[in-house]
């Protein structure tokens, strides 16, 4: 069940009649009950059986922990059995793959592997480290658990919630009201004209670009990845600007995952605004537990390294993640090296040049990320530093992504209104800060642009958004 079918909005109907009219118990029912509906028609049986599964092991070993006079052995166990299943789940093929390399025949498990495993898994990793380290108290509410862990708006793709946060969302009244309403459906707008419009076209040409890459001159491998560097962008925070509107139409306030992130002046800001209920978590339970940054300069740039192989294992199992990983870890070393002498630099000038030459990093670390290997992706960075000519289509292969001229001015003219809106939205402090202070008429205007462009493009097929992979 797509956030883009009608039966996606059926389903949201049904859902929010009864969540506005029942009281504060029966309504968490309701709502846990159509959050496993959700969970079923976007997964399966066995994925409502994995996550549900999961909830119960980590709200059992939280109370188990919580209740033990030596709480530690517990922990381990209950902590080894979730990161153990979700890295037998993600890396199995990778591990057996790379030991047949040394001449071993082992044959991968057939598993498939629950949609949004990553986000969910992370959620109940978080709640169990916390519980341990007396953050706060075990919940005895298993229904209130049961409807964070399963919330449908984040199961797919996150964001990343805590308990503490969005137990606080969950409970007390639920009131209908516009001014809360309009905004949200707003945002719901902005994340499909994101997904629809700007995404889904920039897809054909990352996959022309991507599937021929040897063909491509350095400008048209540039192109390529400007094109996935946009594409990731309008895809997953699209996304998540959906979860945030719809949660917000519940009255549930989520984490807000992105913060333009592309008008980051370094790598390390960076990883402030992309993904930001990763970056939290990552550096909340791997870097801190590590030691963080209260040791010796050598055992912090280790920290580092290890908190971002951690991330791109997270990604993905392939040896182009782990070194996507590893080089945003190199990034904010050396960021943290030249940091001295950029502080001293802050004028207007050097900051747009920082700009650009963070969006630059970024843009070729995002060419290893949708490589099908570390090795093609290593190549097709190469090869935007080769000859290049300004023969678009004669190594573009633009049959694969064969646009009406009209088709192309939609897409030119979206990307400026997504960054337009974007640089507002970054000096302002937000999308909706940022909307709120433009002139109604321009505002206005904007919306209706918005609009229009999704009706223009929902004949259009959808796949499923790249983080679901995830």
């Amino acid at each position: 069940m797509s956030f883009f079918t009608f039966s996606f909005l059926i389903y949201l109907i049904i859902l929010m009649i009864p969540y506005f009219l029942l009281k504060e118990r029966p309504r968490l029912v309701w709502l846990c009950i159509m959050n496993l509906v959700f969970v079923y028609y976007v997964g399966s049986w066995a994925m409502l059986g994995w996550l549900v599964g999961s909830i119960a092991i980590t709200y059992l070993g939280a109370r188990v922990i919580e209740s033990s006079a030596h709480k530690k052995p517990w922990f381990l166990l209950f902590l080894a059995l979730q990161v153990g299943s979700l890295c037998v789940l993600k890396l199995q093929n990778f591990v057996v793959t790379n030991l047949n390399l040394l001449g071993l025949s082992l044959q991968p498990l057939s598993i498939i592997v629950p949609i949004g495993i990553s986000f969910f898994m992370l959620q109940l990793i978080s709640y169990l480290v916390d519980v341990y380290s007396g953050k706060y108290p075990a919940t005895k509410d298993f229904l209130l658990f049961t409807t964070y862990g399963t919330f449908f708006p984040q199961v797919m793709s996150g964001p990343i919630n805590r308990w503490e946060q969005l137990r606080k969302e969950l409970i007390g009244d639920k009131d209908w009201d516009w001014d809360r309403i309009l905004p949200a459906l707003e945002r719901i707008a902005w994340g499909f004209f994101k997904k629809l419009v700007i995404a889904e076209r920039l897809s054909m040409i990352v996959s022309a670009s991507f599937s021929n890459y040897q063909e491509l001159s350095g400008l048209n491998a540039l192109i390529g990845a400007l094109a996935c560097t946009l594409q990731l962008y309008a895809d997953f925070s699209g996304y998540s600007d959906i979860a945030f509107g719809v949660a917000k139409l519940l009255d549930i306030e989520i984490i807000d995952n992105f913060k333009t992130p592309y008008f980051s002046t370094s790598v390390q800001e960076f990883w402030r605004r992309w993904h930001i209920s990763l970056s939290t978590w990552l550096k909340d339970y791997v870097y801190i537990p590590l030691g963080g940054s209260r040791c010796s300069k050598g055992r912090r740039y280790f920290n580092l390294m290890m908190t971002f192989l951690v991330s791109g294992i997270w990604h993905g199992a392939g040896w182009n993640y782990i070194w996507w990983g590893l080089l945003h870890g190199f990034a904010q070393m050396v960021g943290n090296i030249t940091k001295p002498i950029r502080v001293k630099s802050e004028g207007v000038v050097i900051r747009v040049l920082r700009t650009i030459g963070t969006f630059l990093i970024v843009m070729l670390l995002w060419v290893l990320f949708f490589a099908p290997t570390a090795m093609d992706g290593f190549r097709m960075i190469g090869k935007i530093f080769m000859v290049w000519n300004y023969q678009l289509g004669t190594d573009f292969n633009f049959h694969y992504a064969t646009f009406a001229p009209i088709v192309w001015l939609l897409l030119g003219a979206s990307l400026i209104v997504m960054s337009v809106v974007d640089f507002i939205a970054h000096k302002n402090g937000g999308l909706v800060e940022g909307l709120k202070r433009l002139p109604w008429p321009i505002h206005l205007l904007i919306l209706w642009y918005v609009i229009g462009a999704i009706t223009l493009s929902l004949n259009l097929s959808t796949s499923e958004f790249i983080y679901m992979q995830f």
